[in-house]
């Protein structure tokens, strides 16, 4: 596991830029850089003047930043919300990597929405913990969508090159 440090965001149910990709009109983000280290992550560099205003460096691949706050102001913003919709959680930062999973953020991201009608979810994860939540997953099984990405661990990457 890599080095955790907390750090707390402002927004709980974010409008997103992805609704024009017809993906999502909403986000809930449980931090600033997840522990899955992926050599094509974006999230460094999108995050980068909140990360390095934090005091870290957005590019160190030993550090994970996470809110353990995030599920209460994303069961506020679901509950207060008037325009509701598809909410992705954690498009920048994965709420099932190792280090959210101690603070179990993606399973109470998932109940702090699906608790309030109108809102359905797509998660993307690289995790198979999100497993341990279809219990959850399956009670709201017409409001989720899981989809899980596969990436190769470092000292694997060159067989996905020549693949």
């Amino acid at each position: 596991m890599r080095r955790i440090e907390i750090a707390i965001r402002k927004g709980g149910i974010t409008p997103t830029a992805h609704e024009e990709k017809r993906l999502c009109q909403f986000a809930a983000n449980i931090g600033f850089l997840c522990g899955h280290g992926c050599k094509y992550c974006s999230t460094p560099a999108i995050l980068r003047r909140q990360i390095i205003k934090l005091g870290f460096d957005p590019y160190d691949k030993d550090l994970c930043i996470v809110d353990p706050t995030t599920p209460e102001r994303v069961a506020h913003d679901a509950c207060h919300k008037r325009k509701r919709g598809q909410v992705e959680i954690c498009p920048l930062v994965d709420a099932w990597a190792p280090e959210a999973r101690k603070y179990d953020l993606g399973r109470r991201c998932l109940e702090a929405i699906l608790c309030q009608p109108g809102w359905t979810v797509r998660v993307l994860t690289k995790s198979a913990a999100v497993l341990k939540d279809f219990d959850l997953i399956e009670k709201y099984r017409d409001r989720v969508l899981v989809g899980l990405s596969i990436t190769s661990t470092p000292d694997k990457s060159h067989i996905m090159s020549v693949v």
